[in-house]
Protein backbone atom coordinates (compact mmCIF):
# COMPACT_ATOMS: atom_id res chain seq x y z
CA UNK A 1 0.00 0.00 0.00
CA UNK A 2 1.36 3.55 -0.80
CA UNK A 3 0.61 4.63 2.75
CA UNK A 4 2.98 2.19 3.94
CA UNK A 5 5.52 3.69 1.70
CA UNK A 6 5.40 6.77 3.76
CA UNK A 7 6.59 5.26 6.79
CA UNK A 8 9.80 3.19 5.20
CA UNK A 9 13.09 4.67 4.85
CA UNK A 10 14.38 6.71 1.49
CA UNK A 11 16.85 4.12 1.74
CA UNK A 12 15.00 1.13 1.82
CA UNK A 13 12.82 2.08 -1.16
CA UNK A 14 15.65 3.39 -3.04
CA UNK A 15 15.51 1.44 -6.39
CA UNK A 16 12.64 0.27 -5.66
CA UNK A 17 10.43 0.32 -8.89
CA UNK A 18 6.44 1.26 -8.68
CA UNK A 19 5.78 -2.59 -9.90
CA UNK A 20 7.81 -3.84 -7.16
CA UNK A 21 5.71 -1.52 -4.56
CA UNK A 22 2.92 -2.89 -5.93
CA UNK A 23 3.71 -6.24 -5.18
CA UNK A 24 4.83 -6.07 -1.74
CA UNK A 25 1.68 -4.22 -1.17
CA UNK A 26 -0.52 -6.54 -2.20
CA UNK A 27 1.41 -9.85 -0.83
CA UNK A 28 0.52 -7.77 2.36
CA UNK A 29 -2.82 -6.96 2.06
CA UNK A 30 -3.44 -10.81 0.97
CA UNK A 31 -1.30 -12.31 3.65
CA UNK A 32 -3.28 -10.42 6.46
CA UNK A 33 -6.04 -12.28 7.69
CA UNK A 34 -9.16 -10.53 7.97
CA UNK A 35 -9.67 -9.18 11.92
CA UNK A 36 -6.56 -9.91 12.32
CA UNK A 37 -3.93 -7.10 11.67
CA UNK A 38 -5.48 -3.81 10.75
CA UNK A 39 -8.29 -1.86 12.26
CA UNK A 40 -9.81 -1.76 9.07
CA UNK A 41 -12.82 -4.44 9.31
CA UNK A 42 -12.60 -5.49 6.17
CA UNK A 43 -8.65 -5.46 5.23
CA UNK A 44 -7.00 -8.71 4.39
CA UNK A 45 -8.68 -12.61 3.37
CA UNK A 46 -10.83 -13.78 5.12
CA UNK A 47 -10.39 -17.62 6.79
CA UNK A 48 -10.78 -19.84 4.03
CA UNK A 49 -10.65 -23.05 6.42
CA UNK A 50 -14.29 -23.42 6.23
CA UNK A 51 -14.57 -24.38 2.91
CA UNK A 52 -15.00 -28.04 1.57
CA UNK A 53 -14.31 -28.49 -1.77
CA UNK A 54 -11.15 -27.11 -3.73
CA UNK A 55 -13.69 -25.92 -6.16
CA UNK A 56 -15.36 -23.43 -3.39
CA UNK A 57 -11.69 -22.34 -2.18
CA UNK A 58 -11.03 -21.06 -5.63
CA UNK A 59 -13.98 -19.48 -6.00
CA UNK A 60 -13.29 -17.99 -2.33
CA UNK A 61 -10.07 -16.63 -3.09
CA UNK A 62 -11.16 -15.21 -6.59
CA UNK A 63 -13.71 -13.26 -5.08
CA UNK A 64 -11.23 -12.21 -1.66
CA UNK A 65 -8.84 -11.34 -3.70
CA UNK A 66 -10.70 -8.99 -6.42
CA UNK A 67 -12.07 -7.53 -3.44
CA UNK A 68 -9.27 -6.57 -1.04
CA UNK A 69 -7.45 -5.32 -4.63
CA UNK A 70 -10.12 -3.22 -5.55
CA UNK A 71 -10.59 -1.75 -1.76
CA UNK A 72 -7.03 -1.61 -1.20
CA UNK A 73 -4.15 -1.29 -3.69
CA UNK A 74 -6.15 1.49 -6.29
CA UNK A 75 -2.60 1.79 -8.52
CA UNK A 76 -3.81 -1.77 -10.05
CA UNK A 77 -6.62 -2.40 -11.78
CA UNK A 78 -7.94 -6.65 -11.74
CA UNK A 79 -8.62 -8.06 -15.18
CA UNK A 80 -8.86 -11.91 -15.40
CA UNK A 81 -8.12 -14.28 -12.90
CA UNK A 82 -7.71 -17.86 -14.09
CA UNK A 83 -6.64 -20.77 -11.96
CA UNK A 84 -3.74 -22.49 -12.86
CA UNK A 85 -3.10 -26.48 -12.70
CA UNK A 86 -0.71 -27.25 -9.47
CA UNK A 87 0.81 -30.31 -8.85
CA UNK A 88 1.40 -29.66 -5.65
CA UNK A 89 -2.34 -31.02 -3.48
CA UNK A 90 -2.71 -28.14 -0.80
CA UNK A 91 -1.49 -24.82 -3.54
CA UNK A 92 -3.67 -23.20 -5.76
CA UNK A 93 -2.26 -21.11 -8.38
CA UNK A 94 -3.36 -18.22 -10.37
CA UNK A 95 -2.63 -15.73 -12.85
CA UNK A 96 -4.01 -12.58 -12.09
CA UNK A 97 -3.60 -9.87 -15.19
CA UNK A 98 -3.69 -6.40 -14.34
CA UNK A 99 -3.74 -3.16 -15.57
CA UNK A 100 -0.99 -1.16 -13.63
CA UNK A 101 -1.36 2.92 -15.13
CA UNK A 102 -0.64 2.43 -18.99
CA UNK A 103 0.98 -1.02 -19.06
CA UNK A 104 -0.32 -4.86 -18.34
CA UNK A 105 1.06 -6.11 -15.36
CA UNK A 106 0.93 -10.35 -15.19
CA UNK A 107 0.93 -11.55 -12.02
CA UNK A 108 1.66 -15.26 -10.73
CA UNK A 109 -0.19 -16.09 -7.25
CA UNK A 110 0.03 -19.07 -5.45
CA UNK A 111 -2.32 -19.60 -2.29
CA UNK A 112 -1.17 -22.67 0.34
CA UNK A 113 -4.40 -22.83 1.38
CA UNK A 114 -2.93 -25.83 4.56
CA UNK A 115 -0.76 -22.74 5.44
CA UNK A 116 -3.09 -20.04 3.92
CA UNK A 117 -0.48 -18.02 2.64
CA UNK A 118 -0.35 -16.05 -0.76
CA UNK A 119 2.65 -15.81 -2.45
CA UNK A 120 2.78 -13.62 -5.62
CA UNK A 121 5.44 -12.65 -8.70
CA UNK A 122 5.97 -11.55 -11.66
CA UNK A 123 4.87 -13.95 -14.61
Amino acid sequence: MALFDKFRTASSSKGRTEAQSVIESLSEILNTRRGYGSFLDNFGIMDLSDRISRQQIALAVVREVREVISNYEQRITVGEIVEVPQVHPTRMSFSIQCSFGEEKLPLQMVFDSSLSTFELGTS
